[in-house]
């Protein structure tokens, strides 16, 4: 939605957000193509439907705002620091486009992680950042109660639930659907996931495997017919092992037909 001041709003929840995940799909380097896509794009498409919605809304900024409800220290490791550090460097490159961010449910430790962060902003950028252990009263006063979302205080759809209509929308129009899970696997260890995923007739399924293991893994697909029957098995493995835990991926491209529980 918009601020009060025809600014446009973002949220975001990074309690829920899983560094792990992220860096078996890429380096931490690579998010800066990430920020830099944000910036150039879906923040200009924000402020072109801002100013569609107010044809007097003339600047050039946006609130945001986190909510940091869960998040735990160990999050902030080495690596989303560095992401922070890139996030900061490639939001120099666009002064002045942030007019507020505000932090939601900020938990005790946080004060000390803030102090190292604030390190890599640039100063200005860093007056603009509102830290509150709870907040909702300050979204308020900045955006109208009907446009905050009802999971951050205001009476407006829940962000989950606008996911979930954006996600009908897409489904309706593509007939595509995506089931994601976070595996800890060790060297010479099973592990099985519980999320069985169910296709109907005429429904096939394509498996994309994302990993930073050194030693490659391997993948075995069963169909749930009583005693779990083999569909198939592939080898992932890395080409170039150099020692490091860099991210690469394969898909298996062997078509998985429905019916049936996999």
């Amino acid at each position: 939605g918009n601020a009060k001041n025809g600014c446009p709003v973002s949220y975001f929840k990074a309690g829920k957000f899983d560094s792990e995940g992220l860096l078996c799909m890429m380096r931490v380097a690579d998010t800066a193509r990430y920020f830099w896509h944000n910036y150039v794009y879906n923040f200009t498409d924000r402020i072109a439907q801002a100013q569609a919605k107010d044809p007097n809304f003339v600047r050039c900024e946006q609130i945001s705002v986190v909510d940091l409800e869960g998040l735990s220290s160990a999050t902030l490791n080495s690596e989303a620091l560095d992401a922070i550090k890139i996030m900061s460097w490639v939001g120099s490159f666009f002064p002045e486009t942030l007019h507020r961010t505000i932090l939601l449910n900020a938990p005790s430790w946080f004060s000390m992680s803030w102090m190292i962060i604030r390190r890599f902003m640039d100063p200005r950028t860093a007056r603009k950042i509102e830290i509150y252990s709870s907040g909702k009263e300050r979204l308020v006063e900045l955006i109208d109660r009907s446009e905050v979302p009802s999971d951050f205080g205001g009476s407006g759809p829940s962000t989950d639930s606008e996911i979930e209509r954006r996600g009908q929308r897409e489904d309706a129009s593509s007939k595509h659907r995506t089931v994601a899970s976070l595996v800890h696997v060790k060297k010479h260890e099973t592990k099985r996931l519980r999320n069985w995923v169910e296709l109907q007739v005429g429904e096939s399924m394509a498996i994309q495997v994302y990993t930073r293991s050194i030693t490659g893994v391997l993948v075995s697909v069963y169909n749930d017919c009583g005693d779990s029957t083999l569909i198939i098995a592939k080898d992932v493995n890395k080409v170039d092992v150099s020692g490091e835990n860099l991210p690469y991926s394969t898909e298996i491209h062997n078509q998985i037909m429905g019916p049936g529980r996999f």
